[in-house]
């Protein structure tokens, strides 16, 4: 019998960022040069893709907003591109309408990325398996919580995890939702045994015509300087032959054009082994296909949830900061305003679909949660496009949601600045306090904060003072936008500070450093406290002038207890613990060698204490005792034994690979130091009686104005995320998060009989209709409950 030959199948995947080193729709203009946007290099990839499909090519991509602006683009164009996905030259991936981050921005943006795209994914590739598979590819980290999210969103698989690897063969959430990964089997940069080929290209301008198009360029003012290579692919494929079991081959690209080269090197391949290795293009519903059935005998191995994929490009936690705090204040407007609007319809009787203005003020909410945008891993010019996709979304939200912008100043009523220590009662705490901050803050006479000192002073050789409860702290950051190299010694700023006041309920600082420091020419501050409305914590505003380079700026909270390393962050639809030891030795996840941009994932993925926080953070000091901090769009907590801070600033000067000044002279990126005027939203919850993860949920949301008023009522360990009308008119979508960690039974009360059905995050209906006037479930941990209700 005649031995069939060994078959080697290529898969392609390509990625492009929609805002990075170009614009999503804009040219940036510099020095008379044109650098075109990334839509405009998606148009030549998909100008080039049907004659390589002749050839046997097949692509990947998922992310929406490319097919979509291209099919408004092009619409001669379109009936090509859609017969290719239909008869899967292209496969689409379920990567939402971007690639999405997940750990900086609110939760409810994360579904409606996908909720967004599924009218494309429905409409274009029905019935399409490309679609199961929820593709994740250079998302900076993913949230714990992100299995259940893209199971509800549609997906059955998932693939992509990048920087932090997902090292099993299924992702097992926070909630217990897990879902085959086939990342290990697939191929990854960081295989040292088993790795992709991946290109990342960069096309400089046409040099006869600056970018603005000519002849010579077919009009793209581009040029295409970092293609395929024919012999690299042919030693990728060789080396394939040396894996054992090897049958599928990934190439990987970012801002690649897909070029003949890969198909040549198949076909001179297939000359060289013919008859006993057979190479060809395929997809990646051909690899499912082929390994289903193992992912199937291994999924009883995998139940307790997977070790998290965070942290990655810490740094981007706090870069070009106040996008995150907009984007999170518009996201919570807008979700107030669709609330209103479906109470209206509601009270009335009526039903209607999503206004097209309320949905374009979603895309410009989705456009600012793609990875690289939230994460300020962006030029200047593109950071003004975004930033105007959230001033269009700000002046719809604000429309319907009636949102009013209270401003206070700080007025010297009492001026305290030469009367030593004070103390003023403010709700419930007691505070002591000086010119250089508050020294403590009891609440039933117990103090949850302790003594913090910097030890060893690089610029004293001693300790520091013990520091004030809410000081600010400034550190040398050296670094780019994801991350950085080097973080210098703390510098207390409380020495600084030059005036402290009462006024009415509110303590108030004000403090300047005025030092020949050539990388911080403009820093001053003022600092107001005062009671929250319940008079349980302090909140914080601080008004930041900052024009600093290579420098960062944290507010730290000593706490009372100086072993302990965990710490629990809240994260968009739950809550995780995670722990940080300043004092171990953290190893490089990966090999560093075996991908192109190893020494950049090196720095991503080394840890520094540093993670994301949706609102809240929270440290146990004991069962009963501890104390939360609350955030508004200021993401960046760390917790080192003894000491809670929140990075407010960082100006990194480094460009990294946003900028290649070889290939583009476009040196767009001084906006990263966020030099301006920056007004900071925080608040410290010490507790002497147990709080609970639920209520502090609650609180957290409640702070950020987070959560939409209902007609109904709601009972259950629950927060509401969103109250809006269905997408198609028929109804309306109620969707909650089970809050407290450890499941709940909700039930939801009305006037009369309703209609409801359970749906997932798409509105797909999901369970069986009740007709009753209550309606109740039980919701398992960390459980995303949608309903529809007519």
């Amino acid at each position: 019998m005649e031995k069939k030959p060994h078959e080697i199948v290529v898969l392609y995947h390509e990625h492009l960022d929609v805002n990075w080193a170009r614009c999503t729709d804009r040219r940036i203009k510099t020095h008379s040069v044109l650098t075109r946007s990334y839509m405009d290099v998606f148009d030549w990839i998909m100008d080039v893709l049907p004659d390589l499909c002749e050839r046997g090519f097949h692509y990947s991509e998922g992310q929406t907003i490319f097919f979509r602006t291209f099919m408004e683009r092009h619409p001669d164009k379109w009936g090509t591109i859609e017969s290719l996905i239909k008869n899967k030259g292209i496969e689409v991936l379920r990567q939402g309408e971007v690639i999405c981050d997940s750990n900086c921005v609110p939760a409810e943006s994360i579904a409606r990325n996908f909720l967004i795209a599924e009218n494309f994914y429905s409409k274009y590739c029905k019935g399409a398996w490309s679609t199961k598979l929820g593709f994740l590819w250079d998302a900076f980290g993913n949230s714990a919580n992100m299995p259940q999210i893209l199971k509800l969103s549609g997906a059955e698989l998932v693939g992509g995890t990048k920087y932090r690897l997902c090292e099993d063969h299924y992702w097992v959430g926070i909630d217990g939702t897990k879902l085959p990964c086939i990342d290990m089997l697939l191929g990854s940069a960081h295989h040292v045994d088993d790795p992709i080929y991946y290109l990342l290209s960069r096309h400089p301008e046409c040099p006869e015509c600056k970018g603005f198009g000519c002849e010579k360029c077919d009009g793209r003012g581009m040029i295409n300087a970092h293609p395929f290579n024919k012999e690299t692919v042919i030693c990728f494929l060789e080396g394939t032959l040396e894996i054992r079991d090897k049958r599928f081959a990934l190439i990987g690209a970012e801002e690649s054009i897909p070029g003949h080269a890969i198909l040549d090197a198949i076909d001179e391949l297939n000359k060289k082994y013919a008859g006993d290795v057979v190479f060809r293009c395929g997809t990646i519903e051909e690899f499912w296909n082929h390994y289903h059935e193992f992912y199937k005998s291994v999924e009883d191995q995998y139940n307790d949830p997977t070790p998290e994929l965070n942290p990655v490009n810490a740094g981007c936690y706090v870069t070009r900061i106040e996008k995150k705090q907009r984007l999170q204040a518009i996201t919570y407007a807008l979700i107030r305003a669709e609330a209103a609007i479906a109470s209206r319809h509601w009270a009335a009787g009526t039903r209607a679909p999503v206004m097209d203005d309320m949905a374009c003020a979603w895309k410009d909410i989705v456009m600012n949660i793609q990875h690289d945008a939230i994460g300020g891993a962006q030029t200047d010019t593109g950071y003004r496009e975004c930033m105007s996709f959230l001033d269009e979304a700000e002046s719809i939200a604000y429309q319907y949601a009636n949102v009013e912008k209270p401003y206070h100043a700080n007025r010297a009523a009492i001026d305290h600045s030469r009367d030593g220590v004070c103390r003023k009662k403010l709700g419930k705490i007691d505070v002591i306090y000086d010119i250089k901050g508050i020294i403590s803050a009891k609440k039933n006479g117990i103090d949850v904060f302790g003594e913090y000192r910097y030890r060893n002073q690089a610029y004293t050789g001693t300790d520091s003072e013990p520091l004030h409860i809410g000081e600010l702290v400034l550190q040398d950051d050296w670094g780019e936008e994801y991350g950085w190299m080097l973080l210098g010694p703390e510098l207390p700023l409380s020495e600084y500070n030059c005036q402290v006041c009462e006024s009415g309920n509110t303590i108030w600082w004000a403090g300047k450093r005025e030092e020949s420091d050539p990388r911080a020419k403009t820093l001053a501050w003022e600092t107001r406290i005062q009671a929250s409305s319940d008079g349980e914590y302090l909140e914080f505003t601080t008004d930041v002038d900052w024009d600093t380079m290579s420098k960062r700026l944290r507010v730290v909270f000593p706490v009372n207890d100086y072993a302990s390393t965990e710490s629990v962050w809240e994260i968009p639809y739950g809550f995780i613990k995670r722990s940080f030891d300043p004092n171990a030795r953290h190893k490089p996840l990966y090999n560093t060698g075996t991908s192109p941009t190893s020494g950049y994932e090196y720095r991503s993925t080394c840890p520094t204490g540093e993670f994301p926080a949706l609102h809240w953070v929270k440290h146990e000091i004991n069962d009963r005792q501890g104390v939360a901090l609350l955030n508004k769009g200021i993401p960046s907590v760390r917790w080192l034994p003894g000491n809670l801070s929140l990075s407010l600033l960082r100006s990194p000067q480094m460009h990294d690979i946003t900028i290649l000044p070889h290939v583009q002279d476009v040196w767009d990126i001084d906006g990263m130091r966020d030099t301006g005027h920056h007004r900071f939203e925080y608040a410290i919850y010490p507790y002497v009686e147990s709080l609970s993860n639920g209520d502090l949920t609650r609180i957290g949301y409640d702070y950020n104005a987070a959560s939409p008023k209902i007609p109904f009522v709601i009972e259950g360990d629950v927060v509401v995320t969103a109250f809006k009308t269905a997408e198609d008119g028929n109804g309306f979508i109620l969707r909650v998060q089970e809050a407290g960690g450890t499941g709940t039974k909700i039930k939801l009360v009305f006037d009369g009989p309703k209609y409801v059905s359970p749906v997932n995050i798409i509105e797909t209906e999901t369970g069986h209709t009740v007709h009753d006037h209550v309606f109740s479930a039980n919701l398992h941990k960390h459980e995303i409950f949608s309903v529809r209700i007519r």
